[in-house]
């Protein structure tokens, strides 16, 4: 009997045993199954919430970029003058005045840096604006602009849900007026190889643009009206350009009146005649050289090897065999004037050794008065040959340029000129010889840079035109 009841109590204990096993394993299997669910919720809502996320700055760049392809198609339509103008991303956009008119006499409003970009999704929108333009070149053949723009995705009531930045850098290329980008008529033709209040006589006078094949006409620009512009009655002879492509603007921005550095003195030039020694036949030029022969105190060097010449009058005159030079030997140089220049017969430019026409200036100190010249620009030696043209760059705003024709050669000057009033004429006996004005590329963009924005003369407009980098980031 005791044997018996031992072994009930080791049975009865072993089923107790098995069945609090059996709790303990059901127990930690809910417990599993528990947080196994929980991550999987949680796993749920993490993509849940980086799917939304993402598609909200999906949503802000996509936002951004429709807002830069809207401004930039009202920049292009409506306000290309602003291309060439930064904005820093407050207050109004400001057009900068670069120099020229453009091709529009009346301007309206400004470009729009802000707006709705996408419609509404779930109570959300999209909207974008122009955090900042920069522009880097030159109003003569434009240059890069570099948008940034911002997108936002905002709720109903104005909350920032998301938000991007798209920065892209496109090509802002500068064209003449209603002319498409890349067209042949442009670069230097839109700006003036002959720029004056009046014309007078024209006779065979050409402008046209340096190596140019076949040739092609370079602009010239009146700042009087087309019935004003003219004071000659007689035909105009030249094709380059034709009468109907000469361009008037009378209410153009003339640039400033030339100073010369404080301190230089102004000095007269005139060298003396050549003459041959008594009873000899063998005669020498007489050469006049720029800086080298100009007073001290008439001339000054500045750090970037520019030289500053200041004279009150220049007068070159010589004889049969015997000429006489004013050689500008060193440049860049600008030779400012107070008075007039006359280059009489053999009274000779020589400016075989400047390299390029914006190397030498001559610059009219003289500002300008309503109909009145104040400096007088005359020749009757050639100027220069064709193998050698004279190369300047002539601005004399109160100045008349006249060229008179000889029997001999024909002008040639690889440059501009800009004044109060040009003059080309002869006896008719002369009409051989004619005034040739060759703009060489790259004066204007050199003019530009050497003496400031108010040198941008000519009719262009602008267009933003061919992605040069694109990028962007959410914020």
């Amino acid at each position: 009997m005791q044997l018996k009841s031992i072994v009930r109590g080791l049975i009865r204990r072993d089923i107790k045993a098995d069945q609090g096993s059996t709790m303990v394993i059901v127990l930690m299997a809910s417990l599993i199954a528990t947080v196994s669910t929980m991550a999987i919720a949680m796993q749920a809502h993490n993509s849940y919430v980086n799917s939304s996320r993402q598609s909200m700055a999906k949503r802000a760049r996509e936002a951004a970029e429709s807002g830069l392809a809207i401004l930039v198609e009202s920049l292009n339509q409506d306000y290309p003058e602003w291309l060439v103008s930064n904005y820093n991303g407050s207050g109004s956009w400001s057009r900068r005045d670069s120099g020229g008119t453009g091709c529009r006499t009346e301007i309206t409003g400004q470009p729009i840096t802000s707006g709705i970009s996408s419609q509404q999704i779930n109570g959300t929108r999209g909207q974008y604006r122009l955090k900042s333009f920069e522009f880097d070149g030159t109003s003569y053949y434009g240059g890069r602009g570099r948008f940034v723009v911002e997108g936002e995705v905002v709720s109903k009531d104005n909350q920032k849900l998301a938000a991007a930045q798209v920065i892209q850098e496109m090509t802002i290329i500068a064209k003449s007026c209603n002319s498409l980008p890349g067209s042949p008529d442009e670069s230097e033709s839109i700006w003036p190889g002959l720029f004056m209040q009046n014309i007078g006589d024209y006779d065979r006078t050409e402008v046209k643009l340096k190596n140019s094949k076949p040739a092609q006409p370079a602009a010239v620009l009146c700042t009087s009206k087309e019935e004003d512009c003219r004071s000659s009655s007689r035909p105009w002879k030249s094709s380059y350009p034709p009468w109907d492509d000469v361009k008037f603007q009378p209410e153009i921005t003339l640039p400033e009146t030339p100073t010369p550095p404080a301190g230089l003195r102004a000095t007269r030039i005139k060298p003396a005649r050549c003459t041959a020694a008594r009873g000899r036949r063998e005669q020498s030029d007489t050469v006049y050289r720029i800086p080298e022969d100009v007073p001290a105190a008439s001339k000054k060097q500045d750090a970037d090897g520019t030289w500053h010449v200041y004279a009150s009058d220049i007068s070159m005159t010589g004889r049969s065999g015997c000429e006489t030079k004013l050689k500008i030997s060193k440049g860049p140089i600008r030779l400012y004037v107070s008075g007039n220049v006359n280059l009489a017969p053999h009274g000779r430019l020589d400016t075989s050794s400047v390299n390029h026409a914006a190397d030498f200036m001559l610059l009219g100190t003289k500002p300008r008065l309503s109909g009145r010249c104040r400096q007088r620009l005359n020749t009757k030696q050639p100027l220069g040959t064709k193998s050698n043209p004279a190369k300047a760059f002539i601005w004399m705003p109160s100045g008349c340029v006249k060229f008179q024709f000889t029997k001999t050669d024909p002008h040639y000057l690889e440059g501009a000129i800009w004044g109060q009033q040009y003059d080309a004429t002869g006896a008719g006996s002369y009409d051989k010889n004619y005034v040739d004005i060759s703009v060489p590329e790259g004066l204007p963009s050199l003019i530009f840079q050497r003496l400031g924005v108010s040198f941008g003369v000519g009719q262009r407009e602008y267009v933003a035109q061919g992605i040069l980098s694109w990028r962007s980031h959410g914020r």
